[in-house]
């Protein structure tokens, strides 16, 4: 998306390196989760949190698609249900609003990414 594709460039530039970004205020369909991620997301009852896990997922997947897969995947071939976080490579982070998940290079030391939503 537009506003992902400028902080991106805006970030590549301040940091000198390549990283891959990507912002969203959707989640994904259920139909787009793998068989793990469905079995994870019916464990969570609240609907605020179902919906933040599911922005956070769509975020996530869509990073990982651009970063590692270009072109060559479909979302809901793209698994995180065995994710951990902290990752060497991955920062995901979401408030009420939106998520953000950010990929940093292979060989890099790590990045990470923190939003907070209105208070």
């Amino acid at each position: 998306n537009t506003l992902s594709k400028q902080v991106e460039t805006d970030l590549k530039n301040f940091l000198g390196s390549s990283i891959t970004l990507y912002i969203c205020n959707c989640g994904l369909e259920e139909t787009q989760l793998s068989a793990a991620e469905k079995e994870r997301f019916s464990q969570i009852k609240n609907q605020k949190a179902k919906k933040n896990w599911l922005m956070g997922r769509a975020a996530l997947k869509q990073v990982m698609l651009k970063a590692y897969d270009p072109g060559k995947m479909e979302l809901q071939d793209i698994e995180t249900a065995d994710l951990k976080m902290p990752h060497a490579r991955l920062s995901l982070s979401h408030c009420d609003e939106f998520a953000v998940a950010l990929a940093s290079p292979e060989g890099s030391l790590g990045t990470g990414i923190d939003i907070e939503g209105k208070r």
